[in-house]
């Protein structure tokens, strides 16, 4: 049995991707014979195998499994069914690797449909392995060339995960590699294990002492990545956020601002200029927009999306048009179920993310891990807070992130 593994890579070194001390979970298994090969290379006592199927169903699709499972077993691996891997799981369990080989959510009808499907498994996918590994821990996925695989760009998906980088992209194992690797769709039909890609993602460094503790799980920088459930919708910061989904609500598919739609309503302490409503706080393009406060403290402005429930992740805002300076530099960011009691999600302090070459900008919300859903969010201005030290809030183009409860008549 050959202790580690290495494959050939695009230069003279090759790297060690598979150790036999490595705790790797391999994903998405069909037949299991790609785990099979590779617990007799590096053993099998600390692989962790997973399929999306039941038990029944895998036999019943992948024949061979069968035989394979028993020999991983033989070998001790570890088997589970039904593990859906864009979720997160309920174990607590971390590792040093985690491959998934030919993610696709497959149609062999009509392969263009599943596209944006494609980038949200993978996306989600390492969202979730991401908070699953042991420090400087990595993720291998191989991907089929051509169209439509180019079309998902997993390395554009793994940009929009906080934890990982890019390490490697490369030529992946051959056929030579795993003599009994049969790649198989969902529906059980073998494709070429001709030439494809290898891409190997590795935690980013500055996670390495969350990863110790495994606290990366419940790190805020990102939210569950569970399938919405009910009325339940997920957002992910990088994509349209909830505000522009309230808009295109209120317009029936066609988007209009949901401040003046009345379905989010905004108040501030105390409007200098600006519509009555604060209808520019629900604009979705920053252009020439003008809202802000009176020159007296506290200022705030609150955003109150009640009946409905938010749990955040990342929100943005502007500063205004025509005028560049009295930008936002020491302020909260403060969510509220009731309006009245207030729980304070972000301090910024000199923070000159807006200026004057950057006229919008957003924030992750690092808090306690907690998973709290709130009605309203307030943002406001500590005294002399903003860059001409004066108390006046400049808002507008108001946009927020997460997983947004929409309210049963809806």
């Amino acid at each position: 049995m050959d202790q580690d593994m290495e494959l050939d890579v695009d230069s003279p070194t090759s790297e060690v991707l598979f150790r036999s001390t490595d705790y790797l979970w391999a994903v998405g298994e069909a037949d299991f014979s790609f785990t099979v090969q590779l617990a007799l290379k590096i053993g099998g006592q600390n692989i962790f195998a997973t399929t999306l199927f039941s038990q029944e169903e895998t036999y019943k699709r992948f024949p061979r499994s069968v035989l394979n499972i028993q020999q991983l077993e033989r070998m001790g691996s570890n088997v589970n069914y039904n593990i859906d891997c864009t979720k997160c799981p309920e174990w607590n369990l971390q590792f040093d690797c985690v491959v998934f080989n030919f993610p696709e959510v497959y149609d062999p009808v009509d392969v263009s449909t599943t596209i944006p499907r494609n980038q949200r498994l993978l996306r989600d996918f390492l969202n979730t392995a991401a908070r699953q590994l042991m420090p400087e821990g990595r993720i291998i996925i191989t991907m089929k060339p051509g169209w439509p695989f180019d079309e998902w760009d997993v390395v554009a998906q793994a940009e929009k995960c906080p934890f990982l980088d890019l390490h490697s992209v490369r030529d992946s194992p051959t056929a030579s590699d795993f003599p009994s690797y049969t790649p198989l769709t969902d529906d059980g039909t073998q494709f070429d294990l001709g030439s494809f890609r290898l891409y190997v993602f590795k935690l980013k460094p500055e996670f390495n002492t969350e990863a110790t503790s495994n606290t990366l799980r419940s790190s805020s920088l990102l939210l569950s990545n569970s399938a919405p459930e009910g009325n339940v919708l997920l957002f992910p910061f990088g994509e349209q956020g909830i505000m522009y989904h309230l808009g295109l609500k209120a317009g029936k598919g066609v988007w209009t601002n949901p401040v003046a739609a009345g379905i989010v309503k905004v108040h501030a302490s105390r409007i200098k200029r600006g519509s009555p409503l604060c209808t520019e706080v629900g604009d979705a393009i920053f252009s020439s927009q003008v809202l802000f406060t009176e020159n007296t403290a506290p200022s705030w402005v609150t955003i109150d999306f009640s009946p409905y429930l938010i749990c955040p992740s990342h929100y943005r805002m502007a500063h205004r048009g025509g005028h560049v300076d009295y930008y936002a530099r020491n302020w909260e960011f403060a969510g509220s179920t009731t309006g009245v009691h207030w729980k304070v999600l972000k301090i910024h302090k000199h923070d000159g993310s807006i200026s004057e070459h950057n006229l919008v900008a957003s924030w992750p919300l690092e808090g306690s891990g907690e998973e709290e859903f709130f009605s309203s969010f307030r943002i406001q201005l500590e005294p002399c807070g903003n860059s001409r030290g004066t108390h006046a809030l400049v808002l507008t183009c108001f946009e927020i992130f997460g997983r947004l409860e929409e309210p049963p008549s809806t």
